[in-house]
């Protein structure tokens, strides 16, 4: 079912092209961030890294972009839980706030959509997190790799059949393959729920706080020899 804004609709009835995941394909991926696993499971979909930092991508659909790089023309909305998160200067999206952990599915519906707001030019992603009523028990992550790379997230839900919990620890960091490159980030999230027979509350709330750097390449400066030259003019009589 797609879910725009939490009203179920029928993917049949959606004049576009519907992608979706769901949290257990989102682990087994074992993907670096959200781009990534979009990168490898949905069609039409690309990301390159321009700013040099595994979680500042350049998010391609259609070629249209979501980047977090001031100045490049955007054209997809980005939703989690039914609120835009693109920010509100220039429509960039800051992929390293988003945990991966938290995530319980994930939508792409191409072409513009009206209901999604202003610049939704070719599509528009839209994301639900987990609650207490989609997560339950205790669940710890931990990888490794190279360049100093290593990843963890513990989160915990649960609920008594009217009120659920849920929070969410993501850290990620790694030393980067060039010298001086070293990335940093911490993600929490958290919702209280209250689901009745006719209606539900969630209330939602999320802190990050990254470091990230990236380097790119630049020519090296050599001093070069300056020629003098003179020349001598006459005049005759």
């Amino acid at each position: 079912m797609v879910a725009p804004y939490g009203t179920a609709i029928d993917p049949t009835l959606v004049p576009a092209n519907v992608q979706r995941a769901v949290a257990e394909q989102l682990q087994r991926s074992q993907s670096l961030d959200l781009t990534d696993f979009l990168n490898r499971q949905f069609s039409s979909v690309s990301i390159n890294h321009a700013q040099n930092n595994p979680l500042q991508p350049d998010f391609n659909f259609r070629g249209f972009t979501a980047s977090p790089l001031l100045g490049l023309p955007q054209g997809l909305s980005v939703y989690e839980n039914g609120v835009r998160i693109n920010d509100p200067f220039g429509d960039t999206i800051n992929w390293d706030l988003i945990p991966v952990s938290a995530i319980d599915s994930v939508q792409m519906l191409a072409g513009a959509q009206p209901v999604f707001g202003l610049n939704t030019l070719g599509g528009a992603l839209s994301l639900r997190t987990k609650n207490g009523f989609s997560q339950q028990g205790t669940q710890l992550d931990a990888y490794g790799g190279a360049f100093g790379r290593f990843g963890a997230s513990l989160q915990a839900g649960g609920n008594d059949g009217r009120w659920g919990y849920y929070g969410d620890v993501d850290y990620f960091q790694e030393d980067g393959w060039r010298d001086h490159s070293h990335s940093d980030a911490l993600r929490v999230y958290g919702a209280l729920s209250r689901h009745e027979s006719d209606w539900t509350v969630d209330v939602s709330a999320a802190y990050a706080n990254t470091e990230l750097r990236g380097n790119g390449p630049a020519p090296i400066a050599r001093p070069c020899s300056r020629i003098r030259t003179s020349r001598r003019t006459s005049t005759h009589s």
